[in-house]
């Protein structure tokens, strides 16, 4: 994340992201290697560290004049001039690209356990906040409660629904969302008149939900805890492979195979 003003050689600023030179006071954020970029920046940024502002100056070539230059300079700008880029470093990290077309970013911040992540049609417990890019809040937690919800019902906005997609439990992360991924849903209204949202998320918990499986298994509440899982309530998907014996699979384990009656409620369709 950078902000960035660009300068004629006389000092004339003539772009910036700031908003004291007419931009959107909204610093620019990029994935290397990812997004398109000026070739100028591609070699300069990588040098630069955190806090730092520095000033590139560059040949036509090196911005908008550069041959089959991946980025459209903006109407009456001077693409032909050798200018000056000054650029604020906010912040790098690792990120994860959600979507092919950067519409959904998530970056670590405290990592999760285990492997598993949420899908449909698990329900997930999770703390969310959300922010602009220019740090105006616009979603908090709802007296002091994490928002419950499930995958694939269009209860949280698509484009946060697919970054905790991602998400391992206990995992704290924000994930970007552009707007076309900012879908109406009982968690917040279409936001408008913003590029992107940030939200941070902390997974507490998820569990399979009830929904039919492409196996027309219904998945159901355990109905007899075992020794292995007494302390757990968990849900647990069973599959039968042969007379009066099903495959078990639970969240925290291996597969069992067992031989049991009327453990578990299984629902053939």
């Amino acid at each position: 994340m950078y902000h960035c003003t660009v300068r004629t050689l006389a000092g004339v600023v003539v772009e910036s992201t700031r908003s004291e030179y007419g931009g959107k006071g909204t610093a620019i954020r990029q994935v290397l290697g990812k997004s398109k970029m000026l070739l100028g920046l591609l070699e300069g940024l990588p040098t630069m560290l955190k806090g730092e502002v520095a000033m590139f100056k560059m040949k036509p070539q090196m911005h908008y004049s550069e041959v089959d230059c991946p980025v459209s300079p903006p109407s009456s700008f001077p693409k032909d001039d050798e200018l000056h880029f000054e650029i604020e470093m906010i912040d790098f990290s690792k990120v994860k690209v959600v979507s092919d077309d950067l519409g959904v970013i998530k970056k670590v911040i405290d990592d999760g356990q285990g492997w598993e992540s949420p899908r449909e049609p698990y329900e997930v417990k999770a703390w969310i906040s959300a922010k602009t890019g220019d740090d105006k809040v616009i979603l908090s937690p709802k007296q002091g409660e994490p928002y419950f919800f499930t995958i694939g019902k269009s209860e949280v906005p698509k484009g946060l629904e697919m970054g905790i997609g991602t998400m391992t439990r206990e995992e704290k992360a924000v994930i970007y969302v552009t707007n076309q991924y900012l879908t109406e849903s009982p968690l917040m209204s279409v936001v408008e008149g913003f590029e992107e949202v940030q939200f941070e998320v902390e997974l507490i918990h998820f569990i399979p939900g009830f929904g039919v499986f492409p196996t027309k298994v219904l998945v159901i509440r355990n109905l007899l805890y075992f020794p292995c899982i007494s302390s757990i309530n968990v849900y647990s998907l069973g599959i039968p492979i042969a007379h009066d014996i099903f495959c078990f699979w639970f969240p925290y384990w291996t597969p069992h195979y067992l031989s049991i009656e009327r453990a578990f409620l299984i629902i053939h369709f």
